[in-house]
């Protein structure tokens, strides 16, 4: 049996029998390795003879698994700063993804329809941390692709969706004589029951991909623009966010009615209906309002007003919502508001606002001024199939829908 010992000497690596000190094998430094052959062997044919190699991988190879599957750009530098060494392409590696595999970046899509409702984007947000105070706990949206135009619509639970889309397109199709061409989402439960009904109608549904809500992004951005506008409406009138439907559905009114650098600064509105909103109708939302009252006094000798709330547009009146004291909401174009003072803190102060009676027909008192005017987008009646009368859900939707731009 031999014994034997390795020596090295800089760039050569000998392999000796260690009693005779006899050079069985010599190695010589090339690209990382050491190549060895028989030295008593002839010169010329030394390439022959060669008979022991490390590894079949190319050096760069086994330096990438040496440091522990590090970038290309690192293990570039470390082999020509370090080892001196030149580097080859890396060949795929097929362990990378099982341990390293991330979601592959999204490009901004710059597409636009040239139609109005060739394309709907839309999506559900919620639930909402709290009910609101006429008892929703989601919305809908619903975004023209073509105008950026917005609607929206609250929801009591996500299997209101499709009755709630079918009333928006039954509505916006016999108002602006077209028919909607697509319809973009995600392919969350409660878009999955819209299939059927979109496939009876001819219209195409494009959903993004499982888990990759990036796909659905207009309708994602959206969401945010709204839930930040209207944060900032709370923030600003020190409003609890029981209210927060109404301050989204106010979003969305301005939203529409503010310029867009996507459309060369004009806004959704006049983009939507060719003429620029009316904003002298615009007040400040949650401060304090006196709507006219004397039409509902029981005799002459009572105050004219009082204050309330200023909750927001009605959006199927040309008059402003007023919630008083006692949780009844005023629908009226006669209104004096105090835009510097919010009056929340002081006029709810001994009330609960969670014993707020639900927002039903009879707790809704619209102050008619007897100035019809004419609406640009006049409001169809929801219909009985789509919401049960039994339940509030039906005429408070029809009462609250946003964003329809009746002009006030």
């Amino acid at each position: 049996m031999l014994h034997l010992t390795q020596t090295r000497l800089s760039t050569v690596l000998l392999t000796q029998d260690i009693n005779t000190k006899r050079v069985l094998l010599q190695g010589n430094l090339k690209d990382g390795l050491y190549q060895f052959f028989d030295p008593s062997a002839d010169c010329s044919n030394k390439a022959t003879v060669q008979a022991f190699v490390t590894s079949r991988r190319p050096p760069n190879h086994i330096w990438y698994l040496r440091l522990g599957h590090p970038s290309i750009s690192a293990l570039q530098q470390i082999m020509k700063n370090h080892l001196k060494m030149s580097s080859t392409p890396v060949q795929f590696c097929s362990i990378c993804p099982l341990g390293k595999h991330h979601a592959l970046p999204f490009n901004i899509s710059q597409s636009s329809s040239s139609h109005v409702l060739e394309l709907i984007h839309t999506d559900v947000w919620g639930p909402a941390q709290v009910t609101s105070h006429d008892g929703f706990n989601y919305y809908i949206h619903f975004l023209d692709d073509c105008t950026r135009f917005t609607w929206l619509f609250p929801l009591k639970n996500k299997l209101d969706a499709l009755p709630t889309f079918i009333t928006f397109k039954n509505m916006v199709e016999n108002q602006f004589s077209t028919k909607i061409k697509h319809i973009q989402s995600d392919w969350v439960g409660e878009f999955r029951s819209f299939k059927p009904f979109l496939d009876a109608h001819g219209i195409f549904f494009q959903h993004s991909c499982p888990h990759t809500h990036e796909q659905n992004g207009r309708a994602e951005r959206k969401h945010k623009h709204i839930i930040e506008t209207s944060l900032t409406l709370l923030a600003e009138a020190n409003l609890p966010y029981k209210f927060w439907y109404d301050a989204c559905a106010t979003s969305v009114f301005l939203i529409n009615r503010l310029p867009s650098r996507i459309l060369s600064d004009i806004s959704p509105y006049q983009k939507l209906f060719q003429q620029p909103p009316d904003y002298s109708i615009l007040k400040v939302f949650g401060c304090a309002c006196y709507p006219y009252k004397r039409p509902y006094n029981a005799h002459k000798y009572q105050f004219r007003s009082e204050k309330r709330l200023f909750l927001g547009y009605s959006s199927i009146h040309k008059g402003y919502k007023c919630l008083s004291k006692t949780g009844r909401m005023f629908i009226s174009r006669h209104v004096l508001f105090d835009e510097d003072e919010f009056p929340y803190s002081t006029l709810f102060q001994n009330t609960s606002v969670s014993s707020f009676p639900p927002v039903v027909p009879h707790s809704i008192i619209t102050i008619n001024s007897g100035d019809q005017g004419s609406a640009p987008l006049p409001m169809s009646s929801v219909p009985s199939a789509s919401f049960p009368t039994s339940e509030p859900s039906s005429l408070s939707l029809l009462t609250i829908l946003l964003l329809t731009a009746a002009t006030y």
